[in-house]
């Protein structure tokens, strides 16, 4: 049997052109089984991208955590009173690589359950698991503003050198490129010696770096950045968006 020009599946239903294969010696069953896979493949990769385009009246918020211990408790305990407010925001929650690990160790993972269905992990600089595309969703402004806290040391570094190699840094990147407000709290800001604490809940004393302290700095200048010292800070962030958006 020569080549031939088989059409698989009507992906044009789904909103865009049918695509055609070439094939040689392929049996009926086969190409049946190919044209059905495709189809399945089609409904639920349009199904994805319907939800990553979610109509809502709400607030939508991008909640990036990276792997710092320091500061996520006092950050989870705010967002908690955050999902209550008036403007009911409805949060996206991403977590880097080492975040995953982190939530696992404090034993936080019910706990950001509690505030949202909607939780990402990291698979690369572009994707998470489940799927979501979140550098494009924030260049396409399909959330208010981009929240990182807290945001550690190498994060940070990452950033303010232009580096976008990791779910998040990539995510700022092009966030400021689409002028997203980006709110970043950064473990490591405060000058002299401060007190972390372990799972175990032992305290720690560490003595910041200065080139940590450099990079901070460097933040402030970037466009479309704003430096957060405390997560309490949040809640007047999402009031006024909120005020803003009415």
């Amino acid at each position: 049997m020569g080549w031939k020009e088989l059409e698989l599946c009507p992906l044009h239903d789904y909103g865009c052109n049918a695509q055609q294969i070439r094939t040689s010696s392929m049996s009926f069953s086969m190409r049946g089984t190919i044209h059905y896979n495709l189809c399945q493949a089609g409904k639920l990769f349009w199904k994805t991208l319907l939800g990553f385009f979610e109509l809502t009246d709400s607030m939508k918020i991008a909640w990036g955590i990276t792997g710092s211990g320091d500061l996520l408790p006092e950050t989870i305990t705010v967002m908690k009173e955050v999902v209550n407010l008036d403007s009911r925001p409805k949060l996206y929650i991403f977590l880097s690589k080492a975040a995953r690990q982190v939530v696992k160790w404090y034993g936080l993972s019910r706990e950001l359950e509690s505030l949202s269905s909607k939780i990402f992990q990291e698979v690369d600089a572009n994707t998470t698991e489940p799927f979501y595309y979140l550098p494009g969703a924030l260049q396409l402004r399909k959330f208010d503003f981009f929240l990182i806290c807290p945001a550690t040391a190498n994060t940070v570094a990452k950033v303010v050198n232009g580096i976008a190699d990791t779910l998040i840094t990539n995510s700022v990147a092009q966030a400021t490129k689409a002028n997203v407000p980006t709110y970043i709290l950064p473990v490591d800001q405060t000058e002299g010696k401060i007190t972390t604490k372990l799972p175990s809940g032992q305290k720690l004393e560490l003595e910041i770096r200065q080139t940590d302290l450099d990079n901070v700095h460097g933040l402030s200048s970037m466009k479309s950045i704003h430096i957060l010292h405390n997560p309490s800070e949040i809640k007047a962030i999402i009031t006024s968006t909120a005020h803003q958006s009415s």
